[in-house]
């Protein structure tokens, strides 16, 4: 059918392959829509279809601006914190390859320093 070639050939344009699916369904409706408004106009199917292909615009165009819409985006913010987890975690390790970490797990085990409870003041 014509119009699965033009859809087609849209989404040849279109990058994003998770996007080619919704794209499809979409300008389908369009088309029909259209092709049904031509036909009720008194257009042969044939005629509406052609016309209704024509005013959607070239596929390669048509394609080429739904690609610039439809892209993959990035979640910044998950890709912030796990990059603070990651700064953290390298920070903590630095740390306890130079001494840190047996300090403080040896004030833990010992619960005082003159006289001060440890355990209920985070030190470490």
């Amino acid at each position: 059918m014509k119009i699965q070639s033009y859809l087609s050939e849209v989404t040849e344009q279109v990058r994003f392959a998770e996007a080619h699916p919704t794209i499809k369904n979409e300008l389908e409706s369009h088309i029909l829509d259209t092709v049904d408004g031509l036909i009720s106009l008194g257009n042969t199917e044939e005629q509406a279809i052609h016309e209704a292909i024509n005013r959607m615009g070239s596929a390669g165009e048509t394609g080429k601006k739904l690609d610039l819409i439809h892209r993959p985006y990035w979640d910044f913010g998950l890709l912030g914190g796990l990059t603070l987890l990651l700064i953290v975690g390298m920070v903590s390790m630095s740390h306890g390859l130079h001494g840190q970490a047996p300090i403080c797990l040896d004030l833990y085990r010992r619960r005082s320093i003159g006289g001060c409870d440890v355990s209920q003041t985070p030190l470490c």
